[in-house]
């Protein structure tokens, strides 16, 4: 690939929306090309914001730091005034529905305890029931339950901390070309729930037809505030229908 664009870029992980393999594809090319600049004035490398012990509370060490962090990001301006030493934040976003199945998948994978304890209550011989029992547990439990199940609006407001900051949101279908303009592979991905043995059988093949009707309409009204998000981005999904404002 080439030799990466030396831009001060900030990824928003939004779970379930190819931030890991975002995430991947940066590492790799950071560490390719760190011989190439001078390591102790220019090469800042890649920097991770996030640990959950440091975020117990608005004055703790994670906030301070993610504050101070954000001080240095792009703010609304004219496009004549971007440059490449403008530290730009961006997001990938996903259609709702297609995001609840990945999550389903990944949580019903996870080899943790939380995830065995999630696999026992909803894992069922078919898809459908599986979705309908994840659907019943988040509108019911939270989306505490797992963070894979955290709206997107939840994430990138957090991440930014409510301030007002300008964020450049893609939608997945281009992941790939995101991954192409840095260098990456573009059909390279972290984790692939089609691979054999990455997911349960009963939930490899899992599309919008295995919802019910009713846990379909149930789905679109937990996550009404993502549908809103995408549709004033000009985004169509799969809740449209439902979600009518």
């Amino acid at each position: 690939g080439k030799q990466f664009d030396r831009h001060n870029l900030s990824l928003i992980h939004v779970h379930k929306c190819a931030g890991s393999s975002l995430v991947v594809a940066f590492r790799d090319i950071v560490m390719k090309n760190k011989n190439n600049v001078n390591v102790r004035n220019d090469f800042k490398g890649m920097h991770v914001l996030y640990s959950p012990s440091k975020y117990d509370s608005r004055d703790s060490a994670g906030w301070n730091k993610t504050r101070e962090f954000l001080g240095g990001a792009v703010t609304y301006q004219k496009s004549f005034n971007w440059n490449e030493t403008n530290h730009m934040i961006f997001a990938v976003v996903r259609d709702p529905v297609e995001r609840f199945i990945s999550a389903v998948g990944q949580v019903t994978s996870e080899k943790y305890q939380s995830g065995k304890l999630l696999r026992d209550q909803c894992l069922k011989d078919t898809a459908s029931e599986t979705l309908q029992c994840f659907v019943s547990l988040v509108r019911t439990q939270g989306f505490w339950i797992d963070l894979h199940f955290t709206p997107m609006v939840f994430e990138i407001a957090f991440a930014t901390m409510e301030i007002d900051l300008p964020v450049a949101i893609f939608p997945f279908d281009e992941v790939p070309n995101i991954l192409a303009n840095i260098g990456a592979n573009p059909n390279r991905k972290k984790k692939d729930g089609h691979k054999a043995g990455y997911r349960s059988t009963v939930l490899m093949n899992v599309t919008i037809n295995d919802f019910r009707a009713d846990t379909l309409h149930e789905l679109c009204l937990v996550y009404k505030m993502d549908v809103w998000f995408l549709r004033d981005l000009g985004y169509s999904t799969h809740c449209d229908s439902v979600i009518i404002r």
